[in-house]
Protein backbone atom coordinates (compact mmCIF):
# COMPACT_ATOMS: atom_id res chain seq x y z
CA UNK A 1 0.00 0.00 0.00
CA UNK A 2 1.49 3.36 -0.96
CA UNK A 3 -0.20 5.46 1.75
CA UNK A 4 -1.27 5.27 5.36
CA UNK A 5 -4.98 5.39 5.98
CA UNK A 6 -6.02 5.75 9.60
CA UNK A 7 -9.31 6.50 11.32
CA UNK A 8 -9.12 5.86 15.03
CA UNK A 9 -11.95 7.37 17.05
CA UNK A 10 -10.98 7.72 20.68
CA UNK A 11 -13.04 8.64 23.73
CA UNK A 12 -10.60 10.35 26.09
CA UNK A 13 -11.44 11.00 29.73
CA UNK A 14 -9.32 12.69 32.36
CA UNK A 15 -9.94 14.44 35.62
CA UNK A 16 -8.75 17.48 37.45
CA UNK A 17 -6.15 17.07 40.17
CA UNK A 18 -7.65 15.01 43.01
CA UNK A 19 -10.98 15.21 41.16
CA UNK A 20 -11.57 18.65 42.64
CA UNK A 21 -14.18 20.85 40.90
CA UNK A 22 -11.56 23.04 39.18
CA UNK A 23 -13.26 23.55 35.81
CA UNK A 24 -15.25 26.67 36.63
CA UNK A 25 -18.09 28.06 34.58
CA UNK A 26 -16.23 31.36 34.10
CA UNK A 27 -13.73 29.66 31.78
CA UNK A 28 -15.18 26.24 30.89
CA UNK A 29 -16.36 27.09 27.36
CA UNK A 30 -13.12 28.88 26.52
CA UNK A 31 -11.12 25.96 27.93
CA UNK A 32 -12.99 23.53 25.69
CA UNK A 33 -12.33 25.77 22.68
CA UNK A 34 -8.65 26.02 23.59
CA UNK A 35 -8.36 22.25 24.00
CA UNK A 36 -10.05 21.83 20.61
CA UNK A 37 -7.34 24.07 19.13
CA UNK A 38 -4.58 22.04 20.82
CA UNK A 39 -6.02 18.88 19.32
CA UNK A 40 -6.38 20.42 15.85
CA UNK A 41 -2.75 21.56 16.03
CA UNK A 42 -1.79 17.90 16.48
CA UNK A 43 -3.48 16.95 13.17
CA UNK A 44 -6.51 15.57 14.93
CA UNK A 45 -10.20 16.40 14.94
CA UNK A 46 -12.62 16.92 17.84
CA UNK A 47 -16.12 15.55 17.35
CA UNK A 48 -17.30 16.75 20.74
CA UNK A 49 -15.95 17.88 24.08
CA UNK A 50 -17.79 18.30 27.36
CA UNK A 51 -17.47 17.51 31.00
CA UNK A 52 -18.15 18.39 34.57
CA UNK A 53 -16.25 20.56 37.07
CA UNK A 54 -14.02 17.59 37.95
CA UNK A 55 -13.42 15.85 34.61
CA UNK A 56 -13.58 16.11 30.84
CA UNK A 57 -14.65 13.86 27.95
CA UNK A 58 -13.39 14.25 24.39
CA UNK A 59 -14.29 12.26 21.30
CA UNK A 60 -11.60 12.81 18.72
CA UNK A 61 -9.80 11.15 15.87
CA UNK A 62 -6.30 10.31 17.01
CA UNK A 63 -3.47 11.55 14.83
CA UNK A 64 -1.53 8.89 12.97
CA UNK A 65 1.96 10.18 13.80
CA UNK A 66 1.74 10.99 17.53
CA UNK A 67 1.54 8.45 20.34
CA UNK A 68 -1.47 8.54 22.62
CA UNK A 69 0.54 9.46 25.75
CA UNK A 70 2.25 12.35 23.93
CA UNK A 71 -1.09 13.50 22.49
CA UNK A 72 -2.73 13.66 25.93
CA UNK A 73 0.35 15.14 27.60
CA UNK A 74 0.28 17.99 25.08
CA UNK A 75 -3.41 18.64 25.76
CA UNK A 76 -2.97 18.68 29.54
CA UNK A 77 0.25 20.68 29.60
CA UNK A 78 -0.90 23.39 27.21
CA UNK A 79 -4.39 23.73 28.65
CA UNK A 80 -3.04 24.04 32.20
CA UNK A 81 -0.61 26.71 31.06
CA UNK A 82 -3.45 28.54 29.29
CA UNK A 83 -5.65 28.55 32.43
CA UNK A 84 -2.75 29.83 34.56
CA UNK A 85 -1.93 32.61 32.09
CA UNK A 86 -5.51 33.72 31.44
CA UNK A 87 -7.22 33.10 34.78
CA UNK A 88 -4.80 34.13 37.51
CA UNK A 89 -7.44 33.44 40.18
CA UNK A 90 -7.30 29.75 39.14
CA UNK A 91 -3.56 29.28 39.64
CA UNK A 92 -4.23 25.98 41.46
CA UNK A 93 -5.81 24.44 38.33
CA UNK A 94 -4.19 21.22 37.11
CA UNK A 95 -5.08 17.84 35.68
CA UNK A 96 -4.72 14.46 37.36
CA UNK A 97 -1.74 12.43 36.16
CA UNK A 98 -3.63 9.59 34.46
CA UNK A 99 -6.32 9.28 31.81
CA UNK A 100 -8.69 6.87 30.16
CA UNK A 101 -8.71 6.36 26.40
CA UNK A 102 -11.23 4.05 24.77
CA UNK A 103 -11.56 3.08 21.13
CA UNK A 104 -14.90 3.79 19.48
CA UNK A 105 -16.19 2.05 16.38
CA UNK A 106 -17.58 4.17 13.55
CA UNK A 107 -21.00 2.63 14.14
CA UNK A 108 -21.02 3.91 17.76
CA UNK A 109 -19.69 7.42 17.08
CA UNK A 110 -23.10 9.14 17.23
CA UNK A 111 -23.95 7.30 20.45
CA UNK A 112 -20.70 8.41 22.11
CA UNK A 113 -21.23 12.00 20.95
CA UNK A 114 -24.69 11.97 22.58
CA UNK A 115 -23.23 10.47 25.76
CA UNK A 116 -20.56 13.17 26.00
CA UNK A 117 -22.95 15.98 25.13
CA UNK A 118 -25.29 14.89 27.94
CA UNK A 119 -22.74 14.82 30.76
CA UNK A 120 -24.65 17.20 33.03
CA UNK A 121 -27.79 15.07 32.91
CA UNK A 122 -25.84 11.84 33.17
CA UNK A 123 -24.01 12.95 36.32
CA UNK A 124 -27.17 13.81 38.19
CA UNK A 125 -27.26 10.14 39.18
CA UNK A 126 -23.67 8.92 38.83
CA UNK A 127 -20.30 10.04 40.15
CA UNK A 128 -17.22 10.35 37.98
CA UNK A 129 -15.64 7.49 39.91
CA UNK A 130 -18.58 5.17 39.17
CA UNK A 131 -18.59 6.27 35.54
CA UNK A 132 -14.90 5.51 35.04
CA UNK A 133 -15.16 2.11 36.71
CA UNK A 134 -18.03 1.27 34.35
CA UNK A 135 -15.82 2.15 31.38
CA UNK A 136 -12.93 0.08 32.70
CA UNK A 137 -15.21 -2.91 33.22
CA UNK A 138 -16.92 -2.50 29.83
CA UNK A 139 -13.54 -2.48 28.08
CA UNK A 140 -12.15 -5.37 30.17
CA UNK A 141 -9.37 -3.22 31.60
CA UNK A 142 -7.86 -4.63 34.77
CA UNK A 143 -7.36 -2.23 37.66
CA UNK A 144 -6.71 -2.32 41.37
CA UNK A 145 -9.33 -0.29 43.20
CA UNK A 146 -6.78 0.50 45.94
CA UNK A 147 -4.68 2.52 43.50
CA UNK A 148 -7.04 3.84 40.85
CA UNK A 149 -7.65 7.18 42.61
CA UNK A 150 -4.12 7.84 43.92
Amino acid sequence: MSGSYVQFYCHVIFSTKNREPLIHSDFQDELYCYITGIIKNQDSFVYTINGMPDHIHILCALPKIITLPKFIQTIKMNSTKWVHENYKNHAHFSWQKGYGAFSVSASKKAQVIAYIDNQQKHHQNKSFQDELIEFLNAYDIEFDSKYIWK
